[in-house]
């Protein structure tokens, strides 16, 4: 049931993202040709009044932005395979791998750990189911097991569910934008207030399934060892809170562990759009720095010309100082 679920949210995602990409470039293409002409007039304005410096660095700088624009912003295919494929595909991929280094685990990729959430699901209900059956009203404690154990697995398979769906949706709806966020990095006003908050987050909902699954992985392995000695108290009849007790806190832990894994998410892709900008800053200036003092004549070798005898023909030219010249 969750598996089904998730493919027909990645399903509906995609032909979103298609769709809308394709909408939007067919809609705003000549507002987006006009963006980068008024780039190119800009820069060039700006080079006659001499408020920027003519420079092999900047000019490959302002150029490679342009490309760029040109590239993702108005080209389907190449955007799909670099940038819709790369945070679409890749967190499930290293998810897969991180999952597999589990020890004593059964995962094999991240469809494995959904069939765990809904195995996860169906335990839950069938341990409620035999701890209703078994409790009465002068024997109450199996219905607050059973109830304590539905919340617990309620919050675990609905926080998981919540947080996966929201990051996928939450990317399709920034990767369908891509057409008009793209084109802001053009200027540096933009690029700072839209261009950079909008790749801060679509970093941090491509990261979220890594951390979510990562989470469910370690959490779910936990607990599916916990699952052996609750089925068989409950069919002894001898449940006690010590078989309970495990269950309750792995369940807790995986609960907490989700909860976690979204802000080590976001935390990341904070320090991706804020912490490593200024570095990358300080190594654009260095490179900028470096070719504004390279000259293409000095990839030429000069040649050494041995000095003329002035002593053979001709005349010297020697030079004039007044300061030797005396009054008669």
């Amino acid at each position: 049931m969750i598996l089904e679920l998730l493919d027909n949210i990645d399903t509906i995602s995609q032909q979103f993202v298609f769709n809308g990409y394709q909408a939007l470039v067919n809609a705003y293409a000549p507002a987006i040709y006009g963006l980068v002409v008024l780039c190119v007039i800009i820069y060039g304005y700006a080079v006659i009044l001499g408020w920027v410096c003519l420079s092999l660095a900047e000019t490959s700088k302002r150029l490679l932005t342009v490309g760029f624009v040109l590239l993702f912003a108005l080209n389907w295919g190449t955007f799909s395979t670099y940038i819709y494929h790369l945070l679409t595909e890749a967190p499930n991929e290293i998810a897969s791998i991180l999952v597999k280094a589990i020890p004593h685990s059964n995962y094999t990729d991240v469809s494995g750990i959904n069939s765990a959430l809904d195995q996860t699901l169906f335990d839950g209900v069938g341990f409620v189911s035999a701890l209703w059956e078994r409790g009465a009203w002068n024997h109450l404690f199996p219905y607050v097991c059973g109830l304590v154990i539905w919340l617990l697995v309620l919050l675990l398979i609905g926080i998981a569910l919540i947080e996966l769906v929201v990051a996928k949706f939450g990317l399709a709806i920034l990767l369908v934008i891509s057409p008009l966020a793209i084109p802001m990095m053009l200027f540096k006003t933009t690029k700072e207030i839209i261009f950079d908050g909008w790749l801060k987050h679509l970093v941090g909902f491509a990261l979220i399934p890594v951390f979510v699954f990562s989470a469910l992985a370690l959490g779910l392995s936990a607990l599916a060892s916990t699952v052996d000695n609750m089925q068989q108290a409950i069919d002894a009849d001898k449940l006690s809170i010590f078989d309970i007790a495990p269950y309750s806190i792995f369940a807790v832990v995986c609960i907490g562990l989700l909860v976690k894994a979204t802000h080590m998410a976001t935390s990341i892709a904070n320090g991706f759009a804020i912490g490593m900008a200024p570095h990358l800053a300080n190594a654009a200036n260095v490179v900028r720095q470096e070719l504004r003092h390279f000259k293409p004549r000095d990839l030429i070798p000069r040649r050494n010309h041995a000095p003329s005898n002035p002593t053979r023909g001709g005349s010297v030219n020697i030079p004039h100082n007044p300061s030797t010249i005396t009054k008669k």
